[in-house]
């Protein structure tokens, strides 16, 4: 049995508009989250608003991870004395970008400003526990902070995005650790692009750009 969480938090440029910040893992897991089980292989692909793009003519990623301890990638699962934990900073998993930029190249659009998409890696872990019942576990926790802005620098929408999995530590074997981790990683960044009123929110604040900068039409 797999188990994965979702959640995620989205700070709206608009005035006055009810956000969620600085949502924390912690919280999310005690009930901010949407908890689900699986015993299936892995996360079903996030379904996309149909028919919904950006209004920008081209849409750049740029991924920055200022956290100063890193460990080198993590391949195996550990086994743990009863009831103690280890957790283990990752670098976001090769796949991550090309996934990433190619679901950034469905939602643009035909035209409008070129928009530059901000990615902060806030967590990316690997944790090995031991649950004093279910036995040791191995789980990912990713974290991604986002700001979406014209290539001047004019916000039109900050937000985040996280999930996360585990499984039993004698079923993580490294090919699956890394499936779990990548997926993990993906399903972060669509928590944040696969909502619809994030989409919307980013396509009202470039209709509001773009009546004071035409030229970019």
């Amino acid at each position: 049995m797999k188990l994965t969480g979702l959640f995620s938090a989205r700070q709206s440029t608009q005035p006055h508009a009810a956000h969620c910040g600085g949502c924390s893992l912690s919280a999310a897991l005690l009930g901010a989250a949407l908890l689900t089980a699986s015993c299936s292989t892995g996360l079903e692909p996030a379904e996309y608003p149909e028919g919904v793009t950006l209004h920008a003519k081209s849409i750049t990623l740029e991924i920055n991870d200022t956290r100063k301890t890193v460990a080198t990638p993590v391949t195996e699962p550990q086994v743990m004395t009863q009831g103690e934990d280890d957790t283990y900073t990752q670098r976001l998993p090769p796949g991550f970008e090309n996934a990433a930029k190619s679901r950034l190249a469905k939602l643009t659009g035909n035209s409008g400003p070129n928009i530059v998409v901000h990615a902060e890696v806030r967590k990316a872990e690997v944790t090995f526990y031991n649950d004093r019942i279910r036995g040791d576990f191995t789980r990912y926790d990713v974290v991604v902070g986002f700001r979406v802005t014209s290539e001047r620098g004019a916000l039109f929408d900050k937000g985040s995005g996280g999930n996360w999995q585990e499984m039993p530590s004698e079923q993580a074997t490294g090919p699956e650790m890394n499936r779990m981790f990548e997926a993990t990683s993906i399903a972060a960044f669509d928590q944040y692009f696969a909502s619809e009123d994030t989409l919307d929110t980013i396509n009202e604040q470039i209709g509001r750009y773009l009546e004071t900068h035409p030229e970019e039409r």
